[in-house]
């Protein structure tokens, strides 16, 4: 939240500033730069991700929320770490003609090995490219199934499946 705000206030200052410094002779048309800031206001888009481990029952192990904040084109990366797994994720949504989203997800994930290779890590990197409305909910499957971790963090003979679930909406200032 605060680097959206960030990024609204670097962009009204240099338009107001771009204004200012211009010419003194002449008027600075206010309205038509505060007119200017609305449009930037409304291209501000919120990502809002839901990382969750279910087991292959379904049942939730664990999960995280993040939110970030970004513009068409313009890549976000989003970490989300927790005790046993590591997931990276950059996200690049670009607006088609017909209004839609295009989202670029690139996530990185370490995650425990098999048990015959316990104490290693295992690492998956994948990039999709996912076509949706805004306020739509992405469910993403960055890893497929990996072993599961008991209490105190061994490897379980149990699956697990790491599910990213995704939505982008409009920024709406508070």
């Amino acid at each position: 939240m605060r680097r959206a705000r960030a990024m609204v206030l670097v962009a009204a200052s240099v338009a107001f500033l771009g204004a200012a410094v211009a010419s003194p002779a002449e008027e600075v048309d206010v309205a038509k730069y505060l007119e200017q800031f609305q449009g930037l206001l409304k291209e501000i888009l919120q990502i809002n991700i839901r990382a969750k481990v279910l087991s292959s029952g379904e049942q939730l192990l664990w999960e995280a929320k993040k939110q970030a904040y970004t513009v068409p084109g313009l890549e976000v990366e989003v970490r989300i770490p927790s005790e046993n797994l590591v997931i990276l994720a950059y996200f690049t949504p670009v607006r088609l003609k017909d209004g839609r989203i295009l989202l670029q997800v690139h996530a990185e994930v370490w995650a425990p090995s098999m048990p015959r290779e316990a104490g290693r890590a295992r690492y998956t990197t994948t990039i999709n490219y996912i076509p949706a409305e805004l306020g739509d909910k992405i469910r993403f499957y960055p890893l497929g199934e990996f072993p599961a971790l008991s209490a105190r963090g061994n490897l379980d003979a149990n699956l697990c499946n790491l599910e990213l679930e995704i939505q982008i909406v409009p920024y709406a200032p508070k």
